[in-house]
């Protein structure tokens, strides 16, 4: 059995038990009721649109995270924990082929539910204001809300493969998004206030932005928002800093899972 048939199964046990369609549901009537609610006043009047995208890229940015932590926590750790995994493991598959086909199952849902979400929500907006939403827009929607998913899936399929049971996982996982979403925006200019009481260091370090940028969501935001109108996620025209965001989310989408990984090869179930 390779990882595409562990995919499929993946896919068609979400659609099951509701997770896939479920999540699709939510996150439409979420971004349609903020369309319905924003579009004439942010779309009509020769507006640009800027509040309708700030209010869907705030909904997004703690939306997309902490439903992709929520799901991908127990992709590996549930089966672990309730056998499913060894039962797995009896058949001619590897758990490389196992945590890839999850991890991809898990990217199929959230990648409907960002498409679907913007879709509904910038559809009802231009309905309303009888004016369409400017293709940029939709584009650096689509593009944060996936971005920003695979990010957080990376560490949640991480926690995953690295715990043995769902409530260590949901535990972490959580505190991952928490972290990250939020605390991470304030953490580093709280570090350097209480150093500069010792020393007198810049208010702006160079290396500050760097940290900053560790964050997935503030990591997407510098590499989706350079060239555009939309200063909502956080989007800086700094090519360096631009270049170090990609590279944190490669870290975030690629290297964490493997190295997940190859710890979850060498451990006993």
């Amino acid at each position: 059995m390779s990882w595409r048939l562990v995919a499929r199964q993946g896919v068609r046990e979400s659609w099951r038990n509701w997770e896939l369609p479920g999540t699709i549901i939510a996150f439409a009537l979420i971004f349609g009721l903020i369309g319905y609610w924003t579009g004439p006043a942010a779309l009509g009047s020769g507006n640009d649109g800027s509040a309708l995208f700030g209010l869907l890229a705030g909904t997004m940015l703690v939306l997309v995270p902490a439903t992709a932590v929520t799901i991908a926590h127990d992709d590996v750790a549930g089966r672990r924990e309730d056998g499913r995994l060894r039962l797995l493991l009896g058949q001619p598959i590897s758990r490389r082929s196992i945590v890839l086909g999850q991890y991809l199952a898990t990217v199929v849902t959230i990648v409907s539910a960002v498409l679907v979400a913007v879709s509904t929500g910038l559809f009802i907006a231009s309905v309303r204001a009888g004016e369409l939403a400017p293709p940029e827009m939709a584009a650096t929607l689509v593009g944060a809300g996936v971005l920003m998913g695979l990010s957080y899936l990376g560490i949640g399929i991480a926690i995953s493969t690295a715990l043995k049971t769902t409530n260590f996982s949901g535990t972490l996982a959580f505190a991952a998004f928490l972290g990250f979403t939020f605390v991470w925006q304030v953490l580093p200019r709280s570090l350097l206030w209480v150093v500069d009481r010792f020393v007198d260091v810049p208010s702006n370090p160079w290396w500050l932005v760097y940290v900053d940028t560790m964050s997935p969501v503030v990591a997407t935001g510098r590499l989706i928002a350079p060239g555009t109108s939309y200063e909502a996620l956080a989007g800086t025209d700094d090519v360096t800093v631009t270049a170090f965001a990609g590279v944190v989310l490669c870290w975030w989408i690629v290297v964490l899972p493997m190295l997940a990984l190859m710890r979850f090869e060498r451990t006993d179930l």
